[in-house]
């Protein structure tokens, strides 16, 4: 079964106050949308990951896969104004059968244990809420 996460960091920081969204603060020198997409990578060796971003920092996205990770795993596209478009946005990429993850991009202390928890539960049940 094709596994893919869809990664949605689309939000633009606004209530934080800052100028630089939440996913590209640096934590220990990383993007906090490093650990994201690391801890997937490195949760399944076959999973597919969409990154969900603002419009206007695609590139800064992409020069992030560039420098940490093997592009042929990850795929960028636009998010929308709300949330259920940012997904829904990510969602269209998915081919064919698939167990696909939705996680929230800034929310980075993510385990690889809980992702293999919520794969076993989604491949039993058809459905995963951690």
């Amino acid at each position: 079964m094709n596994k893919y996460a869809v990664i949605v960091a689309g939000g633009s920081g606004t209530r934080m106050g800052g100028t630089t969204p939440k996913q590209f603060l640096l934590v220990n020198n990383k993007p906090v949308l490093y650990y994201s997409i690391q801890t997937f990578l490195n949760a399944f060796a076959d999973i597919q990951i969409i990154l969900v971003l603002p419009v206007d920092y695609t590139d800064m996205g992409q020069e992030i896969i560039d420098a940490y990770f093997d592009e042929e795993k990850i795929r960028i596209t636009a998010g929308g104004d709300t949330r259920f478009q940012s997904v829904k946005n990510g969602l269209q990429l998915v081919q064919d059968d698939s167990i696909i993850f939705v996680h929230d991009g800034v929310r980075c202390l993510l385990t690889e244990n809980l992702i293999h928890r919520c794969y076993a539960s989604a491949v039993e049940t058809g459905t995963a809420i951690p």
